[in-house]
């Protein structure tokens, strides 16, 4: 973070050598109070809280909502729940004519009671055909019976058994017959799955289903709202700074200033392309005890990337002001390495020589983990090698002792206000 904003501040100060000027470039206002002191613009440092986020839009839907659908054709015969009512699983939401179904039922059950005599006729033929068999092989055995007879009567014995094989299989048809036309009776009633409430009713009393392609959805049952999920689309080059279980923050346009607290889910792959803007969706979930947020809501959401409390508190732009006059003392080897790629020989005037050293004070002070700010100290700027925390869009943390609250902090001056 640290290197980030001292290499911005590198970028100023040479935008403005390219202008003919060594002016710090207009940055961003910050959020503390500006005041005037001398030639100069300060702002008192002062602690406070820094929170640096990740911005995305979303929309707030049920934590759990279940798709209620017809699973058999018919016409609805009459509709017992309606918008936003509360239910519980089990609960008759509807129901579709039944009439057609119980005729249906009533005629597999007339086929079973059919199918099931005629199983305990050929049953009872096969034990008949059993006793003759018996007592033909007794004739037989006797010496008064004759093989040919016993043959017959065999054979008869064995169709006997098929036909009552049949007979025991016309009887299993027939009762799967009826157990399948009682079940499409069962799914006539249409009631809720979960307990919740219903979100959307889709059907009117007369309205024909027509299950038979794919099964027609009559209602949307939402558990209650006490938990809620929001699907927010994070911008293609902030989703590399999500992270699952990241704290989040989000507004609703009903409650604006009132922040909701979150979670955030796993990131996911298929992206959401918007022209030329690129999206991924991250799901967060919510907890609302008072069920204030309601399906559909626009969420402005804040993905909280690290936050700090009662810290130094300092203006972005103060990283961009370095004085007109500002000549900083750069070590030997640092020159001799200039002078060597003749960079002091391309940047001749003073005005220019400057600015490059300025920069080069920046490039040491990076390689220290440290940026540069100016304290006015008896009406004079003052450099202050500071290191840095964590930054919002307006102020950054100094995480160093060099500077204290209290002291002023250059971001500008008068003159340049006034341009």
């Amino acid at each position: 973070m640290m290197k980030r904003l001292a290499a911005c501040s590198i970028l100023f100060v040479l935008v403005a050598a390219c202008s003919g000027e060594s002016d710090p470039v207009t940055a961003p206002e910050a959020s503390s109070q500006i005041i005037e002191r001398g030639n100069y613009r300060v702002v008192e440092l002062q602690r406070g809280d820094i929170v640096d986020i990740v911005p995305a839009v979303g929309e707030i839907q049920a934590a759990a909502a279940v798709e209620v659908g017809a699973e058999v054709s018919g016409t609805i015969a009459e509709v017992l729940a309606d918008f936003d009512d509360p239910v519980e699983a089990g609960d008759l939401l509807a129901r579709i004519d039944p009439a057609p179904f119980e005729a249906a039922l009533r005629q597999a059950e007339a086929q079973l009671a059919m199918a099931s005599a005629e199983r305990d006729a050929a049953s009872s033929e096969l034990d008949s055909q059993r006793a003759q068999l018996e007592r033909i092989r007794t004739l037989t055995n006797r010496g008064t019976g004759s093989a040919s007879a016993l043959q017959d009567r065999e054979f008869a014995v064995r169709s006997a058994q098929a036909d009552l094989a049949r007979a025991q299989a016309s009887v299993s048809l027939a009762q799967a017959r009826v157990e399948d036309t009682r079940f499409a009776l069962g799914r006539t009633e249409i009631r809720a799955p979960i307990d919740g409430f219903v979100l959307e009713r889709r059907i009117e009393a007369g309205q024909v289903v027509n299950a038979v392609q794919s099964a027609p959805t009559l209602f949307v049952i939402a558990a209650n709202l006490t938990e809620v999920v929001i699907e927010a689309r994070v911008a293609e080059n902030d989703v590399g700074r999500i992270e699952e279980g990241m704290r989040v923050r989000f507004t609703v346009d009903a409650y604006p200033d009132e922040y909701f607290e979150g979670e955030s889910g796993p990131i996911r792959r298929a992206p959401i392309r918007t022209g030329r803007l690129v999206s991924y969706p991250v799901q967060i979930r919510a907890m609302d005890p008072g069920e204030r947020l309601l399906p559909g809501m626009t969420a402005t959401v804040e993905f909280v990337h690290s936050d700090a409390r009662n810290v130094l508190r300092a203006p972005i732009e103060s990283l961009y002001f370095v004085p007109r006059d500002y000549v900083p003392e750069i070590p030997e080897a640092a020159m001799r390495l200039a002078e060597e790629t003749g960079a002091l020989s391309r940047w001749d005037t003073p005005e220019t020589r400057q600015v490059l050293l300025a920069s080069i004070e920046s490039g040491i002070l990076i390689a220290r983990d440290q940026s540069r700010i100016f304290v006015l100290e008896n009406g004079a700027p003052q450099m202050r090698a500071v290191r840095i925390g964590i930054q919002d869009v307006d102020a950054f943390e100094i995480t160093s002792d060099e500077v204290e609250a209290g002291d002023l902090l250059i971001v500008g001056t008068v003159d340049d206000r006034r341009r």
